[in-house]
């Protein structure tokens, strides 16, 4: 699936993470408060998708104050600081997606927000990304 494709279904690119002279991280762009979706973007290359039922923008100010800290945790901080120390740019983009948004199957709710992220996970199999994967590498939906 290319960026096109992506942007044609509604993910629109809000922000840039860069490396600021200091080795901090720096925020450029509007992310959206609403809950939603969001995709790491290096070059051409979705390298995460992730989902936030508390605000797109308070999740993104948590990566970014991560990044800050001597010893951030979590693989996805540790794959945004690499990039970052390498001198590449992240494109974050994102669709605002509420959480109360569901379906019926059968009786049962599903999540429009965890469903879409879960089907990009798998279509895109993001190198970032270890849970909805069928490569054998990281758990399934399921788990």
């Amino acid at each position: 699936m290319k960026l096109s494709e992506l942007e044609a279904v509604g993910l629109t690119r809000v922000g840039t993470l860069t490396r600021g002279a200091d080795g901090k991280a720096v925020m450029a762009g509007t992310v959206p408060a609403e809950p939603g979706l969001y995709l790491f973007v290096v070059g051409e290359d979705v390298r995460f998708v992730g989902s936030t039922a508390g605000g797109l923008a308070k999740k993104m100010g948590y990566y970014r104050r991560m990044h800050n800290e001597a010893a951030a945790a979590g693989p996805v901080i540790a794959q945004l600081k690499r990039t970052l120390i390498n001198g590449d740019s992240v494109s974050i983009y994102t669709r605002a997606i509420g959480p109360a948004e569901r379906l019926d199957w059968q009786g049962l709710p599903v999540s429009v927000l965890r469903g879409i992220e879960a089907a990009l996970i798998q279509s895109l199999t993001p190198a970032w990304n270890r849970r909805g994967r069928n490569d054998g590498g990281g758990q399934t939906p399921a788990d």
